[in-house]
Order: structure tokens, then sequence, then C-alpha cells
């Protein structure tokens, strides 16, 4: 054991070698058990600050996390409203150029569940945004929200911290919105951050009667957009991107049980919230999701796969110069939707039944979770895995690999390719 390990009282490696472990035994579908925190033997450090800090909260902050794990039921006290989650079995999605399933799809064949949603209400809890991490007022560890594709996300990065800060105080209630991945990215943002407005709605509390309200970030225009359209007061917001450790007098935290799939109430939310009664342009529009200038995900040869499709009367498209409208309009409006994977996908939301879409994938990563969305809301869904397909041990669900995670996407005959996706689209 390290000397800082040894004076903070700190998890040694084996203990984060456990915890991950653990999060591995879990199915694909999960983050963590429902409700509360992952249940695992305490195997940390016999360091008196350790135990000190049981009955001490100053050492516990002192010492980055100075006490026990928690228990699987040590939410229980504070949970005031839980829902059920739901199961859903998918239909196939059908390869364009032929290809077996990849074991992302087959990951969520036939069926899979949900774990529950719950709203714990905590008198002068605290909130770590950085970590998404609970702590009651006497500095217990009460819960976290692990992000699903966090290397440690059963044990929260709080307990690696050699110091915590000093809390900021909010006067009054603060709900928490804020959600892992939930900064400048839309997915996580529309699917896992604001739908917990719905489920304070169910539970009987009013928006009205929480002072604060945390989110992720207001940075990017869709986030400010997105906030505007619910009406949420902007002096009510914190950010806790910029203010990340806070304490209440009153904290309402609430959990979702779907991540990766999202549950189909999610979509039915999230388009009755922001979709417009009735669509301000006609529908029929065939459109190419560009990703050029992206950083990452790239489509090799996409000005080969652009000027076939433009032959076939697609149009380019870029959601990042839009407004968070304007992109709601254009998706809804298309009947034909060609893409590389990418964030700019969550906006199949907005599609309308029947409307077809190729998504076009790296072998080096494939993700299910636009194929689910189309099959929800009875989208017309095709794939594509770029050529020749390589072999790939499939990674834990729980390990983020980013270079995995960026991998551009190259079609050996792109051309073929292109042909083939407006074949599919056409009606």
């Amino acid at each position: 054991m390290s000397l800082q390990h040894y004076l903070l009282g700190k998890p040694d490696a084996g203990l984060k070698a456990q915890w991950l472990s653990h999060v591995r035994s879990y199915g694909p579908h999960q983050s963590k058990p429902a409700p509360g925190p992952f249940e695992l033997p305490a195997r940390i450090s016999g360091h008196p600050l350790r135990y000190a800090g049981v009955l001490f909260p100053a050492l516990r902050r002192a010492s980055g996390l100075a006490l026990r794990p928690p228990g699987p039921n040590s939410a229980g006290e504070f949970k005031v409203w839980e829902m059920p989650g739901n199961e859903y079995t998918p239909g196939l999605p059908y390869a364009l150029l032929g290809q077996e399933l990849d074991a992302s799809f087959r990951d969520y064949l036939p069926s899979f569940e949900s774990r529950s949603s719950f709203i714990l209400r905590i008198p002068g809890g605290l909130f770590h945004g950085h970590d998404h991490t609970l702590f009651d007022q006497d500095f217990h560890l009460i819960d976290w929200e692990p992000p699903y594709w966090a290397a440690d996300c059963g044990l929260p990065g709080t307990m690696f911290r050699g110091r915590m800060p000093r809390p900021t105080k909010l006067r009054g209630r603060a709900l928490v919105l804020s959600a892992p991945g939930a900064t400048n990215n839309l997915w996580h943002l529309l699917f896992d951050s604001l739908p917990k407005l719905h489920l304070i709605e169910q539970a009987g509390m009013n928006l009205e009667s929480f002072d604060h309200l945390l989110v992720n970030s207001t940075r990017a225009p869709f986030e400010r957009d997105a906030l505007n359209l619910l009406g949420v007061p902007p002096g009510k917001i914190v950010e806790t991107d910029e203010i990340s450790f806070v304490q209440a007098d009153e904290l309402v935290f609430v959990t979702l049980g779907c991540l990766i799939p999202t549950d189909p109430w999610v979509l039915r939310w999230v388009r009755s919230k922001f979709m417009p009664p009735t669509p301000s342009s006609p529908h029929g529009r065939r459109i190419f999701l560009s990703r050029a200038d992206a950083g990452r995900r790239r489509l090799r040869g996409e000005g080969v796969v652009w000027q076939e499709l433009h032959a076939q009367g697609f149009e380019k498209v870029e959601f990042g110069t839009m407004t968070l409208s304007e992109q709601i309009e254009c998706v809804r409006s298309a009947s034909a939707i060609v893409a590389p994977h990418g964030a700019g996908l969550t906006n199949l939301v907005w599609a309308e039944p029947g409307t077809r879409v190729v998504e076009l994938f790296s072998s080096k990563y494939v993700s299910a979770c636009y194929w689910l969305i189309a099959d929800m809301l009875g989208l017309e869904y095709a794939f594509a895995i770029d050529e020749p397909t390589t072999a790939r041990q499939p990674s834990p669900r729980a390990i983020l690999d980013v270079e995995r995670l960026g991998a551009d996407i190259v079609f050996a005959q792109p051309q073929c390719l292109a042909e083939l996706a407006a074949a599919f689209c056409r009606p």
C-alpha cells in the first residue's frame, strides 16, 4: 500500500479491481442493480482514519471518503417514490449488405428489461456533480449514478479523491437533473437528464416548488434551447460542471431505470414536450447527415456516397449548425435518413412512423442505441458495417475504449453502398 493510501485511508488497487469485476458481472443493459448502489462486501483499508470517519464527518471529508461503502439498502430511508421498469422486445434490424447481426444487436434480442426508477428526498443532502455521487447531511455515501460506459462505474470517483472540496450551500429545495454524459451530448440530455422531470410530475411534485435545478451545463446552444422550450427559469439553474459539489436544505435526487436502451415512455415524453402539435414543413425530405467536419466517426469516402445520394434526391444537413427546433422540423419532415453513427441520430426521436433509416458503422464500434429508438417509434431501419469486418472481442459494456469509440468508417465500395442505401429508402 502506498504512503498516500496509508495516510488517507483510501481504497487500494485490489479494491478497485474487485469493484470492476463486480460491475462486469451484471448484464449489459444495467448500469447497476435496482434500486440503490452496488452491494459488495467491504474490503477497505483498516486505517484508523477510515473507522473514525464513520463517526466524524470532518474526517470523512478530509480523507476523501473515510467510511464503509454503502449496502444495497442505504438509500431506502430516503426513497419517497418508485416506478417499476419496462420490458421490451425489439424486431430484427435489416442488414443492408447482407451481413450477420453484430453482437451489439444480439445483446438486446429477444428482449430486455429496464430497472426501476426512483426518487430520493434527502434533508441537508450533498451532491457531487463530477462523480454523480449523493451523500446525506452527515456525509454518508447514499447512492451514485454511474454512466454505463465508465471503467469504474461500480466505484464512484469520489472514493479516489484525496480531499473533497467544501460544498456550495444552496438555500431551499434543489432538484438534481444532472446525468452522466449529459454535457454537450444530445442523447444523454434528452434521454437521461430531462425525463427526470416526468418522474417528478408522476410523483406529485411541482417544478415550481424547487428553488434550484441542477443541470450539467448550459454552454451548448441545444442545451439552452431544450431548457427554454421546457420553460425552466434560468435563475434557478445551477450548472454542476461549474459548481461541482453542493449542499441544499433539501435535495431531491432522481434515478432513471433506463440508460441504453431508453424506455418507450421516455421517447413519448420527449416528443410530447418538444414537438409542435403540427409540422411546419411537408413530409418527404430525404436527408444525408454529414460528419465531414467531425473529429471522429467520419465516413471516409463521404464524397462518393454523397454524390450518389444527391443524384437520388437527397440533401446534405449538418445538425451542428441548427437550433434544436430546426433539427426537430428537419427530421420530422424526412421520409428517409442516411447517416454515420453519431450523436446527431438522437434526432430520430422526432421522425414519423415509417421513416426509413440507414445507419453506417465502423466495424470497430457498433452500437444498437439508434436501432432501438427506430424500432420503438415504428421506423424502417437498416444498417451497414464497413467491409471487410474485422474480428474483435466484445468488450464489457462498463469499459470505455476511446480509440474504438472514435473509429472512422471505411467502406470498400462506397458507391455500391450508396446505391443500396438509396434503393432501401425509396418509397
